[in-house]
């Protein structure tokens, strides 16, 4: 919340003065101005999900154990069970490195969509 408060603090006050002054409504000065205005903002919230929810390992480990079924298995959790479960210690490595270069390219792509 405190990214997009940032975002709207950054749209200039002419702007919206300007809006206000060609009679838009308070609903269409969201969609028209304020919405395109913190796009960037939206991008680096969502980069920051994907990232968030690949790195999650607290939550399934300690509620479901990754279960019923696979249906709460994310990469972090299968790279810890493989190397603690399992003693496969290499193959938990490659798991981790798969993830820090997957984290790279989305960080990269958060900035090139930021950069716009």
């Amino acid at each position: 919340m405190l990214i997009f408060y940032a975002g709207l603090q950054n749209i200039p006050g002419e702007v919206i003065e300007a809006s206000k002054l060609d009679g838009a409504s308070g609903l269409r000065r969201v969609f028209t101005i304020e919405i395109p205005m913190v796009a960037s903002q939206f991008k680096l919230l969502l980069i920051l999900a994907i990232i968030n929810s690949g790195q999650n390992i607290v939550t399934p480990l300690v509620m479901t154990r990754g279960g019923p079924g696979y249906s709460t298995y994310t990469v972090s959790y299968y790279m810890y069970e493989t190397a603690v479960d399992y003693g496969e210690f290499g193959y938990s490595m490659s798991i981790a490195l798969m993830l820090f270069v997957v984290i790279i390219v989305l960080t990269a792509l958060g900035q090139l969509l930021n950069r716009e």
